[in-house]
């Protein structure tokens, strides 16, 4: 069987597979490159499939094993990453490693990181339900929300909104700390991560901006939405 991607095969020998999931932009974009929606129980080179389908195929009690050209959307661990208890576990630990080792990333000033410090109040539902909602009577939500757009904002119009309100050098800084995020967030979980190199990982980052144009990481999906309005 042909490798994923190799030139040199014909498309028609091209194979991907969707378990349960009918995504569009997945769909459109598999065969716009000539490659063939087969079922699961076909020969297969991408298995593009839900955290169900992964936790049944990819477990302990389950002997299956990959061939050496199939590759899937998940790693065994990805949770390392997406649930916040485990992810605040593995974001603390990194500060204490890169705290022992000296590194100036994780330099604190009374107690609070200059450059790690991406991570707010969270809670862990629904064990914490009574807490949020006492800290959300605290803070109400903003009577700045616009029903007509949902407040919604493309990445490039929010730039140019930033640009033209706060400046492009406040902008560029705001983007450059998300994009510190995301690679900082990926380290802390890097040594407790499976790497398989049967699998890889789109993942979906949601991250909210103060009034100061401070980001803050609230969450990481592990199946984001794909869909775009």
């Amino acid at each position: 069987m042909p490798l994923l991607g190799d030139r040199d095969c014909p498309i028609s020998d091209r194979y991907f597979s969707v378990a349960d999931i009918d995504r569009s932009v997945l769909l459109s974009n598999f065969e716009k490159r000539g490659w063939r929606h087969v079922g699961p129980e076909n020969e297969w080179h991408l298995y593009w499939m839900s955290l169900q389908t992964c936790r049944c195929l990819v477990n302990l009690e389950n002997d299956y094993r990959l061939k050496d050209d199939q590759i899937i959307n998940h790693f065994p661990t990805h949770y390392e990453l997406s649930r916040k208890d485990l992810f605040i576990r593995n974001i603390r630990r990194y500060r204490r490693e890169l705290l022992k080792n000296g590194n100036p990333i994780a330099k604190c000033v009374r107690g609070t990181f200059l450059y790690l410090d991406f991570i707010p109040t969270t809670y862990v539902l629904p064990e914490d339900y009574h807490l949020f909602l006492e800290e959300h009577r605290r803070n109400p939500a903003s009577d700045d929300y616009n029903k007509n757009h949902s407040g919604k904002l493309s990445t490039e119009n929010l730039k140019l909104y930033l640009a033209s309100t706060r400046g492009e050098q406040c902008t560029q800084k705001l983007f450059d700390d998300i994009s510190s995020i995301i690679v900082h967030s990926l380290k802390a979980v890097c040594s407790v991560m499976s790497h398989d190199t049967h699998c890889f990982e789109c993942y979906g980052y949601d991250i909210i901006v103060n009034e100061a144009l401070k980001p803050w990481l609230i969450e990481v999906n592990s199946s984001p939405s794909l869909k775009y309005n």
